[in-house]
This record gives structure tokens, C-alpha cells and sequence, in this order.
């Protein structure tokens, strides 16, 4: 245990916080600290975006809810009242990743909008001092894991236990199995232009009230940039309208992932 809880700053007394994501490696953390693999956090603190998949929740309230109830631990939930922005930047500029003809692939800022300043923010207005802050990332993402782990945040050192384990999304979905629960879904929110076929083929045919809201929302960014004289933007990669892109699950030569965000699909 010793080697997964690296040593705080001298004379800081903090917390340790789980920047919970709803998503696979969230739920295989918390079964790693049923199993003592782990201790428990003292916090687990996921930020609610206002537009997570339902099924990320659906799946919290079914089979992770009661294991923290047993375990007298709860999630805490930093609400979309902690953002101070939507879905446009203070300068008016879109904050999701959009596909655009011919400008390519526009910069992610909402999962640092939309999740990490609102985890921030819950925190200190929570008066939570992390010593430590666990994040999600499994062993595989490097790209992701190796800005932030064993780093320091001001006084509050990142780390993603997953990766001190060299534990990988895989056999973190193992270890789910294991424990008798079926599989997560990932977590994103319903519209994120980072879903790949798959997730928009569940999202389409398990919730149809946010693939009608997915679709509303498509035409109305797509309008407002063309309004704008930027040239039509997508949520889907293929540059075509959400309701005419064709979504085959099998279809494997898109890899939507590309997001190297830390909250994001964890």
C-alpha cells in the first residue's frame, strides 16, 4: 500500500479527494477499495455536468449507490450551478470539441469548464483541502495519465492509483465482472462529439429523449456557425448531420476517444 500513497507536503494536513466519473475506472476504484486494494477516499466528488448520459446515472443509483451506502460512504455531486460558463465561452467561442469543414477538429474546453473547475470550486466552497486527488485513468492512457500523475496541484498531489497498479481499462472491467455487476457504459455527456458510433447507436436506441436533444442541438450549433460565417460544425466525426451519419456499432475505423482531458470517460 505504501507504494500507491505517495507522501503529502510537509505540515499539510489535507484530505483525500476521488474525482469520480461515473465511468469504467471510476467504478473500478471504488471496487478496489471494497477489496482493501485501496483505502477509501474521504471524499468521492463527481461533477455533474447538467448533461451526462442517463445511463451513467441509471447505472450509479442500480449497483454503486448501495456498495458506498454499505460501506457508509456517499457521492457527493459538485452541480452545473458551479460552472460559470454554458455551452459558449465568456468570448462567445463553442467550448466542445466540434468537427468543422475544413478547419478540422475545434479545442476541447468543457471538460475543464464543465468538470474540473466545478470539482474546484465545490471544494473550496466545501472548505475541502485535498492532500491528495484521484483520478479515474487507466493504466493504457498514458497520453492522458502523464501530464498529471505523481504531480502537484498547488498543495494537492495528482494521482491515478490505476496506473501505480498498472492496472488497465481491461482488467479493470475484469474486476467488475468479478464482482458480479454488469459493464458500465462510458460517461461523457449526451451530446459529446468524442462518443464513438457505438456510443451514438446506444445513445439512440436507449434514450431517446437525449438523442432528440442531441439532434436539436447539432442543427442549432451547425446554424449558429454558419450564421456567424465560420462554416458548418458536427457533433459527429463524419462532418455529416447527427440524423444522417450512419451508426454501425461494428464500425471500428473511427476511434471517438480522442479527448485527453482528465474527467472525461473515467
Amino acid at each position: 500500500m505504501a507504494s500507491l500513497l505517495a507522501d503529502p507536503p510537509p505540515n499539510y494536513n489535507g484530505e483525500v479527494v476521488f474525482s469520480y466519473g461515473g465511468g469504467r475506472q471510476s467504478v473500478a476504484l471504488v471496487l478496489l477499495c471494497v477489496e482493501g486494494i485501496l483505502p477509501w477516499p474521504d471524499h468521492l466528488i463527481m461533477a455533474d455536468t447538467g448533461h451526462e448520459n442517463e445511463s451513467t446515472w441509471n447505472y450509479h443509483r442500480a449497483h454503486i449507490e448501495p456498495i458506498l451506502t454499505e460501506h457508509g460512504k456517499r457521492l457527493e455531486i459538485a452541480g452545473p450551478e458551479y460552472a460559470t460558463v454554458g455551452m459558449h465561452s465568456r468570448n462567445g467561442a463553442v467550448i466542445l470539441p466540434l468537427y468543422s469543414t475544413p478547419r478540422g477538429k475545434y479545442s476541447t474546453w468543457c471538460s475543464s469548464e464543465w468538470k474540473r473547475r466545478v470539482r474546484d470550486r465545490y471544494m473550496r466552497a466545501h472548505r475541502i483541502r485535498p492532500r491528495e486527488l484521484w483520478l479515474g485513468l487507466g493504466y493504457e492512457e498514458q497520453k492522458r495519465w502523464s501530464r498529471t500523475h505523481r504531480t502537484h496541484q498547488g498543495r494537492t498531489l495528482v494521482l491515478a492509483p490505476l496506473v501505480d497498479l498498472q492496472m488497465t481499462t481491461q482488467q479493470g472491467l475484469e474486476l467488475i465482472q468479478k464482482h458480479g455487476l454488469p459493464l458500465p457504459t462510458h460517461s461523457s455527456c449526451y451530446f459529446c462529439p468524442n462518443k464513438t458510433n457505438k456510443e451514438w447507436l446506444e445513445l439512440k436506441t436507449t434514450s431517446r429523449d437525449q438523442w432528440d436533444a442531441a439532434l436539436a442541438l447539432d442543427d442549432e450549433l451547425r446554424e449558429e456557425s454558419i450564421e456567424q460565417g465560420r462554416g458548418p460544425v458536427y457533433l459527429h466525426y463524419s462532418r455529416k448531420p447527427l440524423a444522417e451519419a450512419i451508426l454501425t456499432a461494428a464500425d471500428q475505423t473511427h476511434d471517438g476517444r480522442k479527448c485527453e482531458a482528465e474527467s472525461c470517460f473515467t
